[in-house]
């Protein structure tokens, strides 16, 4: 789900947020504006038969197109596009072309972009309890973290982005994070141990 900034009348943002409402991606996490889209940024394309104007939006990422992240952009830029009958427009901005995904988040809040989808970790310089989501064995399984983002849990970290204006409309998730070892099986933490370069440590200091 999605959201935007602008300064549209009441019956184009309905419009609009029924066409978005239509199309659903579970797969990662898009942010964008309470408010809408300046005049300035709509545009007119005479080629479309009877569009009075046309809604552009930048969605910036930082990955590559050919990743499920850059998949799904493109696949929600589509059906954007067939669902509002081409009056409305999503500008994709892939591999961090337009900002980096720190930069990014300061680049919604002050409506450069109106769409992004950045990693759960980088919401924690807004809130930190998305760091929560960073945490290991949070989740016992897939199922569980289907549950807990869309319920109570996935509702309340969306919560925390409204004070910064932004809302939260849906989640994309990217798969567990994985730790392998060439050593044998990873039991307990004591399988993680291995010997540190006093060098590196003292970079750490």
């Amino acid at each position: 789900m999605l959201d935007i900034r602008g300064d549209l009348t009441h019956e184009e943002f309905t419009r609009l947020y029924t066409f978005l409402l239509m199309i659903g991606f579970v797969t990662a996490l898009y942010f964008g504006f309470y408010h809408m889209m300046p005049k300035s940024a709509t545009t007119f394309d005479d080629e479309q038969t009877g569009l009075k104007d046309q809604l552009v939006f930048k969605f910036s990422h930082v990955v590559a197109d050919n990743t499920p992240k850059g998949l799904a952009a493109k696949k929600f830029a589509e059906l954007v596009h067939e669902k509002s009958d081409g009056k409305i427009s999503i500008q994709i901005f892939s591999n961090g072309s337009l900002y980096s995904d720190i930069e990014e988040i300061n680049a919604l809040k002050e409506n450069q972009v109106q769409f992004i989808a950045p990693s759960t970790s980088k919401l924690g310089m807004l809130s930190p309890e998305w760091l929560a989501l960073d945490l290991p064995f949070a989740f016992s399984n897939y199922s569980a973290v289907q549950e807990g983002l869309h319920g109570a849990i996935g509702q309340r970290l969306f919560g925390t982005l409204q004070k910064d204006g932004l809302k939260g409309m849906a989640y994309w998730t990217n798969g567990f994070k994985q730790i392998t070892s060439n050593k044998g099986p990873i039991k307990q933490p004591a399988d993680l141990k291995k010997p540190v370069s006093p060098h590196y440590a003292k970079r750490h200091d």
